[in-house]
Protein backbone atom coordinates (compact mmCIF):
# COMPACT_ATOMS: atom_id res chain seq x y z
CA UNK A 1 0.00 0.00 0.00
CA UNK A 2 2.75 2.44 1.21
CA UNK A 3 4.50 1.45 -2.25
CA UNK A 4 1.21 2.61 -4.34
CA UNK A 5 1.01 5.81 -2.59
CA UNK A 6 4.69 6.73 -3.31
CA UNK A 7 4.17 5.98 -7.01
CA UNK A 8 1.38 8.16 -7.39
CA UNK A 9 2.92 10.61 -5.24
CA UNK A 10 5.93 10.82 -8.03
CA UNK A 11 3.36 10.61 -10.97
CA UNK A 12 1.26 13.22 -9.31
CA UNK A 13 4.65 15.70 -9.00
CA UNK A 14 5.33 14.92 -12.49
CA UNK A 15 1.86 16.10 -13.85
CA UNK A 16 2.66 19.68 -14.14
CA UNK A 17 5.55 19.32 -15.93
CA UNK A 18 4.39 17.95 -18.90
CA UNK A 19 4.37 18.83 -21.89
CA UNK A 20 0.97 19.38 -24.33
CA UNK A 21 0.62 19.97 -28.08
CA UNK A 22 -2.43 20.44 -30.45
CA UNK A 23 -3.55 21.36 -33.41
CA UNK A 24 -5.27 24.61 -34.04
CA UNK A 25 -7.56 25.66 -36.79
CA UNK A 26 -8.61 22.75 -37.38
CA UNK A 27 -11.84 21.67 -36.97
CA UNK A 28 -14.58 18.83 -38.23
CA UNK A 29 -18.44 19.08 -38.32
CA UNK A 30 -21.76 17.95 -39.64
CA UNK A 31 -24.20 19.56 -41.40
CA UNK A 32 -27.86 18.79 -42.71
CA UNK A 33 -30.68 20.95 -43.95
CA UNK A 34 -33.18 21.02 -46.86
CA UNK A 35 -31.85 22.23 -50.19
CA UNK A 36 -34.76 24.40 -51.64
CA UNK A 37 -35.54 24.83 -55.31
CA UNK A 38 -33.01 22.80 -56.71
CA UNK A 39 -31.45 23.99 -59.96
CA UNK A 40 -32.32 21.71 -63.11
CA UNK A 41 -34.84 23.14 -65.80
CA UNK A 42 -34.85 19.29 -67.22
CA UNK A 43 -36.60 18.08 -64.03
CA UNK A 44 -39.58 20.26 -64.74
CA UNK A 45 -40.38 18.35 -67.65
CA UNK A 46 -40.40 15.41 -65.62
CA UNK A 47 -44.54 14.75 -65.29
CA UNK A 48 -45.71 14.32 -61.43
CA UNK A 49 -49.17 14.77 -60.01
CA UNK A 50 -46.78 17.94 -57.63
CA UNK A 51 -45.59 20.40 -59.58
CA UNK A 52 -43.39 21.26 -56.76
CA UNK A 53 -42.08 17.98 -55.38
CA UNK A 54 -38.68 19.23 -56.14
CA UNK A 55 -39.21 22.38 -54.24
CA UNK A 56 -37.41 20.82 -50.85
CA UNK A 57 -34.26 18.37 -50.82
CA UNK A 58 -33.05 16.77 -47.64
CA UNK A 59 -29.37 17.10 -47.70
CA UNK A 60 -26.51 15.66 -44.93
CA UNK A 61 -23.10 16.58 -44.97
CA UNK A 62 -19.43 16.83 -43.78
CA UNK A 63 -17.04 19.89 -43.06
CA UNK A 64 -13.52 20.34 -42.23
CA UNK A 65 -11.68 23.13 -41.15
CA UNK A 66 -8.36 23.02 -43.09
CA UNK A 67 -6.21 25.93 -42.29
CA UNK A 68 -6.55 28.82 -40.32
CA UNK A 69 -4.55 32.29 -41.96
CA UNK A 70 -4.54 36.01 -39.95
CA UNK A 71 -7.24 37.14 -42.67
CA UNK A 72 -9.00 34.15 -44.32
CA UNK A 73 -10.20 30.30 -42.74
CA UNK A 74 -10.59 27.84 -45.41
CA UNK A 75 -12.82 25.09 -45.33
CA UNK A 76 -13.57 22.08 -47.40
CA UNK A 77 -17.37 20.20 -47.38
CA UNK A 78 -18.89 17.24 -48.88
CA UNK A 79 -22.56 17.39 -49.18
CA UNK A 80 -25.47 14.81 -50.61
CA UNK A 81 -28.96 15.20 -51.48
CA UNK A 82 -31.66 13.12 -52.43
CA UNK A 83 -35.17 12.81 -53.48
CA UNK A 84 -37.78 10.13 -54.47
CA UNK A 85 -41.08 10.62 -56.29
CA UNK A 86 -43.45 8.58 -58.24
CA UNK A 87 -44.56 9.71 -61.43
CA UNK A 88 -47.10 9.07 -64.00
CA UNK A 89 -46.41 8.85 -67.73
CA UNK A 90 -49.45 9.14 -70.02
CA UNK A 91 -51.67 8.60 -67.47
CA UNK A 92 -51.21 5.06 -67.69
CA UNK A 93 -47.77 4.25 -66.45
CA UNK A 94 -46.36 4.90 -63.42
CA UNK A 95 -42.60 4.66 -61.54
CA UNK A 96 -40.57 5.61 -59.42
CA UNK A 97 -38.35 8.46 -59.91
CA UNK A 98 -35.42 9.72 -57.72
CA UNK A 99 -32.81 12.63 -57.95
CA UNK A 100 -29.47 12.23 -55.93
CA UNK A 101 -26.93 14.92 -55.76
CA UNK A 102 -23.17 14.65 -54.62
CA UNK A 103 -21.25 17.92 -54.27
CA UNK A 104 -17.28 18.75 -53.07
CA UNK A 105 -17.38 22.04 -52.08
CA UNK A 106 -14.71 24.70 -51.42
CA UNK A 107 -14.87 27.75 -49.44
CA UNK A 108 -12.45 30.94 -48.38
CA UNK A 109 -13.95 33.19 -45.18
CA UNK A 110 -13.19 36.07 -43.61
CA UNK A 111 -14.31 35.98 -40.20
CA UNK A 112 -15.39 39.26 -38.84
CA UNK A 113 -14.61 40.01 -34.86
CA UNK A 114 -17.31 39.85 -32.26
CA UNK A 115 -17.67 38.83 -28.81
CA UNK A 116 -20.62 36.83 -28.93
CA UNK A 117 -21.39 36.07 -32.93
CA UNK A 118 -18.79 34.94 -35.68
CA UNK A 119 -20.34 36.64 -39.17
CA UNK A 120 -18.09 35.79 -41.81
CA UNK A 121 -18.31 37.00 -45.51
CA UNK A 122 -17.17 34.01 -47.82
CA UNK A 123 -16.35 32.87 -51.73
CA UNK A 124 -16.82 29.37 -53.18
CA UNK A 125 -16.57 26.89 -55.58
CA UNK A 126 -19.48 23.64 -55.60
CA UNK A 127 -18.47 20.63 -57.89
CA UNK A 128 -21.73 18.88 -58.49
CA UNK A 129 -21.86 15.12 -59.50
CA UNK A 130 -24.43 12.20 -60.48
Amino acid sequence: MRKHGCLLMVFLSLLPCCKAWGITGLGVGVRGGMIRNYPDDNLKLIPTRDEDWLKEMPMLGAHIKIATFRVIDLEASVEYAWKSERIVLDNLIEADFSIKDLSLNGTAKYVFSSPILKPYLGVGRRNSFF
